[in-house]
């Protein structure tokens, strides 16, 4: 009971005392839309997990695209601490079954705030982070039938890239990231039967799964890939989205899915300034050459300060 107030207090002291901004993302909760805001302090939250990130003061270049047009760039270094939860999405009327892990990110960014006049011409902006996770969950083990605590590590570097076209009103945005870390994707989940599961037949009813299972296997290599097509229409960003996942020793996994994000203010990409969302996403996994069904997942972001300009 303990952990569960003061669980809930940090997220809420997160969401009200800092700023947010949001990032487009899988069912996973992998960014596929990766553009970061320029801000001195920003909380994350979803339903998987919540982010403080500390940057440092943006600097700031101007340059001429074409004759007409005037871009201007900032760019700055920052520093991320996140709190995970790989067992299970977070329930904020039950915490019993919360088991935090920790993730430590270092990034550099540079993203496009304005571009001035008519553009006939093409820009970009781009970052790279490294980053350590270690993950907290229970596992069912597979070869010795037993239930054990396991804390994977997980490090890498991830990459964003979003391209600005002469329209004002999309963007292509590609993610990537190579990774050494455990097989997440092909462990299953288990309930054990002897707590608050109700079996009745051949059907188990619960609440909510206690775990993984299977077998864990660490150190594996891992690439990710996801193209995307933001595009920004009154106060909906509709984010049509690709993943590509590679596992060593294992078929890849494909998503195809769409994120829509509702925004308090109208954006444009020419003169991007991320509001407060909230956003909801459906996607389709294809794994070992067959679809899953519709996932559906939700998330969102609030803003509150910025740097003067």
């Amino acid at each position: 009971m303990k952990r569960s107030i003061i669980l809930l207090l940090t997220v809420i002291c997160i969401q009200q005392c800092l700023l947010a901004q949001d990032i487009g993302a899988d069912s996973k909760n992998k960014g596929i839309f990766t553009y970061y805001a320029i801000k001195k302090y920003r909380a994350d939250f979803s339903s998987k997990d919540f982010s403080l990130t500390i940057a440092s003061v943006p600097i700031r270049k101007s340059f001429k695209l074409d004759r007409d047009t005037t871009v201007h760039k900032s760019s700055n270094y920052y520093f991320q601490p996140s709190i995970i939860n790989a067992s299970e999405i977070i329930s904020l009327s039950d915490f019993s079954g919360f088991r935090p892990g920790g993730k430590l990110k270092f990034g550099y960014q540079t993203i496009v705030d304005t571009i001035k006049e008519n553009s006939n011409g093409w820009t970009f902006s781009t970052g790279w982070s490294i980053f350590a996770a270690v993950d907290n969950f229970r596992l069912y083990n597979t070869d010795n039938s037993k239930i054990e605590k396991k804390y994977p590590l997980s490090y890498g570097i991830e990459l964003n890239y979003t391209q600005f076209l002469p329209t004002k009103w999309m963007v292509l945005s590609f993610t990537g990231s190579v990774v050494q870390g455990w097989n997440d994707n092909s462990l299953l989940n288990f309930k054990d039967i002897s707590s608050d599961a109700i079996i009745n037949g051949n059907i188990i009813a619960f609440e909510k799964f206690d775990g993984k299972y299977g077998k864990l296997l660490t150190g594996l290599n891992k690439a990710r890939f996801s193209f995307s097509i933001p595009t920004t229409f009154w106060h909906i960003n509709a984010i049509p989205y690709t993943v590509l996942l590679a596992t060593e020793n294992a078929k890849p996994i494909y998503f195809v899915g769409l994120y829509t994000n509702i925004l308090a203010k109208k954006i444009n990409f020419h003169l991007f300034k991320l509001p407060s969302t909230f956003g909801i996403g459906f996607d389709k996994v294809r794994k070992e050459g067959e679809w899953s069904k519709m996932n559906v997942f939700v998330r969102g972001s609030i803003n509150f300060f910025d740097y003067d300009k």
